[in-house]
């Protein structure tokens, strides 16, 4: 009943309520001037616990090009999401954190074992970048409108996006599927 993050797949579970799962892209690059090498472009840790039976933890770190202190310089370390979730039933639930908004077609399931390449599209690198994610709190859940429908939604209240004067704006980001 509670996708998004929990529909991950999981590859072991520590201990009784937390499991461990993850994947790594490493590609291998050759341009025009002969300059060839491989790249680990991305290794991505997911961490989940069960708190309780209602309480929820979930991460994702990402490690992009060996990490900040690689050759070229352009390698990072973030934190994609990390989500306390508190679950009362289908229709609604409450979640708090780092929340990655569900924004365009790839943000929520951008992980590149479910994508064809491990490059995203040029739309979702500069206009609507995948894992955009904000501080916030809000409201999840699926509702069931007839036997056959159903409409799952998110809603948070996030910092924003800082513009060019570094401020914050508030927002308020709805998403339906």
């Amino acid at each position: 009943a509670f996708g998004g993050v929990y529909s991950k797949p999981f590859l072991r579970r520590a201990g009784r309520n937390t499991y461990v799962c993850g994947y790594m892209d490493v590609v291998y690059k050759d341009s025009e001037s002969g300059n060839a090498f491989f790249d680990q472009h991305r290794l991505i840790p997911f961490i989940y616990a069960d708190v309780s039976e209602r309480v929820k933890f979930a991460t994702e770190i990402e490690i992009e090009h060996a990490g900040p202190n690689n050759n070229a310089g352009d390698g990072e370390v973030k934190v994609e999401f990390a989500t306390l979730d508190y679950l009362i039933n289908d229709a609604v639930n409450l979640r708090g954190g780092i929340l990655l908004s569900p924004l365009g077609k790839l943000n929520l399931v951008h992980d590149s074992p479910l994508q064809d390449l491990t490059d995203r599209p040029l739309v979702d690198q500069f206009i609507i970048p995948t894992t955009l994610s904000e501080a916030g709190a809000g409201l999840f859940g699926s509702v069931y409108p007839t036997d056959l429908s159903k409409v799952d939604y998110e809603l948070y209240l996030t910092n924003g996006f800082r513009g060019l004067t570094g401020e914050a704006a508030s927002n308020v980001i709805i998403s339906r599927t």
